[in-house]
């Protein structure tokens, strides 16, 4: 009879029962293919978390009525969004290279 709990492991990477080896180093996965998907998977985790930055959003003053702010101003994205029926009516402003200007408490796309 074959007991599992003592005969066999499972991969670390699909979940697959193997023959534990009976000597030597215990495995971890249970085919070279497992192997390889866990190396990548271990190289892809390292590149992402060393080379990308988080990104910052701002909103740049193109012109304002009245001259309220004066033109190159930047805000945050988040403070722009909510805060938005307070900005004066007819502010063109870029973010993301795309002009919008500001109407009724509301953004507009602003061909260029």
């Amino acid at each position: 009879m074959v007991d599992m709990a003592t005969d066999y492991d499972t991969c670390v990477v699909c979940g697959a029962p193997f023959k534990r080896a009976e000597r030597g180093r215990p495995r971890e996965y249970c085919s070279a293919k497992c192997r390889a998907r866990a190396h990548r998977l271990r190289q892809r985790w390292a590149h992402a978390t060393t080379t990308y930055a988080p990104v910052t959003r701002h909103v740049t003053v193109v012109s304002c009525p009245d001259n309220l702010y004066r033109a190159g101003a930047t805000f945050s994205w988040s403070d722009f969004r909510h805060s938005l029926s307070s900005w004066p009516e007819g502010m063109v402003v870029r973010y993301q290279a795309q002009l919008y200007t500001v109407q009724a408490g509301q953004m507009t796309m602003t061909a260029i």
